[in-house]
């Protein structure tokens, strides 16, 4: 097996880990309570990791930092998001506007090369998402929270990428930045629930544990696969993670499922192919 191939097959398996993650945190009460577990979480696990591992090269701080950053602001806007608007609705926006505006970052940032068939396919696994949220009720907030949670999923993917490519090894930069998200995120927490904070941290806990389990379960192998295959490919097959996400909505979530959503699962898996098809070859 290739090194592209085995990217995008770690890419599949974030995808399928993504989506019941953030189905946890759409469960809970305060998704921002639930978002700071999984991050105190991923500090708690990182921390001997990142002890080990010793202190990161001196490039790689600001792209440490950068990345703790972006993923902190995405992680409570996709929560706002959640909070007033439907999981089967907010998670393909916001998952679907990012495939395309990743890949032109990684040809404009990291000299990735993928080539016109590739583009086309992500193209295609995009309309796809969008066509899974169309036909829907979000609200001008929800739909502006969602939109920019995508284009920081394009930003903190390109950042990820690159730290995990500039990292002298495959473990410095992961655990590094769990330390770092594992702060950043906490303490927007308590900054934006002040007094509330730790009554929402302890109403949440199951739905706060079971995401922060599946967290770290998708998000490793999705950054490993960033040094194995092109960025935009494996942006887009995470995107998959709304087709499971839609099941999700449907049987635990109770929420609607129509048939011009399942048009949209069609494009998405023809589009998938197209992917995996293009980059190998």
């Amino acid at each position: 097996m290739s090194a592209s191939t085995l990217g995008l097959w770690l890419a599949g398996f974030s995808a399928l880990t993504t989506a019941l993650a953030h189905a946890s945190i759409k469960s809970g009460q305060d998704k921002l309570a639930v978002q700071a577990w999984v991050r105190l979480f991923g500090l708690a696990v990182a921390t001997p990791l990142a002890i080990w591992t010793d202190l990161p090269p001196v490039y790689l701080w600001p792209w440490l930092f950068a990345a703790a950053a972006t993923h902190a602001v995405y992680q409570a806007l996709l929560s706002y998001s959640y909070t007033i608007s439907d999981f089967s609705l907010a998670y393909p926006v916001a998952r679907g506007s990012a495939p395309i505006l990743t890949a032109v970052m990684g040809v404009l940032l990291l000299g990735d090369a993928p080539g016109g068939w590739l583009m086309a396919a992500i193209a295609v696994v995009s309309i796809g998402i969008v066509m899974l949220a169309a036909g829907g009720h979000l609200s001008r907030a929800g739909l502006v929270a969602a939109l920019l949670a995508g284009a920081l999923t394009t930003a903190y993917s390109v950042i990820d990428a690159k730290g995990m490519r500039l990292s002298p090894d495959l473990f410095t930069f992961i655990a590094w930045f769990f330390v770092l998200d594992g702060i950043a995120m906490p303490m927007l927490f308590l900054g934006m629930r002040r007094g509330a904070a730790s009554a929402a941290f302890i109403t949440d806990w199951k739905p706060g544990l079971s995401a922060a389990v599946m967290s770290p379960v998708s998000f490793v192998p999705a950054l490993y696969a960033f040094m194995l295959a092109p960025v935009g490919a494996v942006a887009a097959i995470r995107e998959a993670s709304v087709l499971i996400g839609m099941m999700v909505a449907g049987r635990l979530l109770g929420e609607k499922v129509d048939v011009r959503r399942l048009i949209g699962a069609a494009l998405i898996t023809v589009g998938i192919i197209g992917i995996i098809a293009a980059s190998v070859h």
